[in-house]
């Protein structure tokens, strides 16, 4: 474990619940830092690392109810329904719907042509908004049910 003392007076010296909180401190810190390095390398989790310096749970998903916290959490990892992200077993990974672009988050959130009176119902403007802190439960409710109508 790194930077927990190893001197067994001050160990010993130490109470059980204070030694219980630092071993824990000190394991979720470095659990942290190695969970978030290993993520950089992954390409499922680069977007969503552009607007986060730490992995924990967010709040969402104890505020939305199950299906609109999956949906949120399939966007952010880019495991929604879309070829580009599953390219196995698809030789053509442009959108079903206006055959022009790659079928991906960037192209669901704003640019197929066949989508545009639900981007104007829903108010969606691009992909990034669901990884700001600052987007309301509310408006996540609102991009989960633009997913749930654009993949049927």
């Amino acid at each position: 474990m790194h930077e927990i003392t190893t001197d067994i007076t001050s160990i010993k010296s130490t109470s059980r619940t204070k030694w219980d909180k630092i071993v824990n401190q000190k394991t979720l810190t470095s659990a942290s830092k190695e969970i978030f390095t290993t993520a950089k390398k992954l390409s499922k989790l680069t977007a969503l690392l552009k607007y986060k310096n730490t992995i924990k749970a967010e709040n969402y998903i104890k505020d939305l109810r199950r299906s609109e916290a999956i949906n949120i959490f399939k966007l952010r990892t880019r495991m929604t329904k879309l070829k580009n992200n599953f390219k196995n077993g698809n030789i053509d990974l442009h959108c079903d719907r206006c055959r022009t672009n790659l079928d991906d988050e960037n192209h669901l959130f704003g640019n197929c042509d066949k989508l545009r009176t639900l981007y104007e119902h829903h108010k969606i403007t691009n992909y990034e908004e669901i990884f700001k802190s600052d987007t309301t439960i509310e408006r996540l409710i609102t991009i989960s049910n633009f997913i749930d109508n654009a993949i049927q």
